[in-house]
């Protein structure tokens, strides 16, 4: 699998990482990195990462598509939605809702992402609530009723 530029030095071997079966996403399977590449593809911006994972049971079958995630040591990053998403020309970032109901842009770096899950370099702190649907027909500081929040 390949990893953004952006996390690169942080992968070595012996680091967890979990594969899921695009067909089937609620069964993981836990595996290591056992070989990191060593350049940067200049064209994708991203570094190839091996990793193995134990399969007694013949279930992951050669050319399968798979979601693969990786804990990364140190900092914890953000975790998001792949819906709160938004880009315009400036580039990515989300809707956080502030404590008045109302929006305020917060631009995010995209470091990996998942079937439904984004990991972004952004200033956002646990508890923050993101808009996760109809961001694109927002604007900074317009109020909104959250939903299921």
């Amino acid at each position: 699998f390949t990893v953004p530029e952006a996390v690169a030095p942080s992968m070595k071997i012996g680091i967890p990482v979990r594969a899921t079966l695009v067909t089937r996403s609620g069964e993981p399977y836990e595996g290591k990195i056992q070989a990191v590449g060593t350049r940067i593809d200049p064209v994708t911006r991203t570094l190839m990462v091996r990793a193995e994972i134990p399969n007694p049971e013949f279930k992951l079958i050669p050319g399968s598509t798979f979601s693969i995630s990786v804990q990364l040591p140190g900092e914890d990053r953000p975790m998001v939605p792949a819906l709160a998403i938004q880009w315009d020309r400036q580039g990515a970032f989300v809707w956080r809702v502030t404590d008045k109901n109302a929006v305020e842009r917060v631009n995010v770096a995209i470091l990996a992402r998942d079937a439904d899950q984004v990991h972004v370099d952004a200033p956002l702190k646990p508890g923050d609530k993101i808009v996760s649907e109809g961001g694109s027909s927002l604007r900074a500081g317009q109020t909104i009723r959250p939903q299921g929040s």
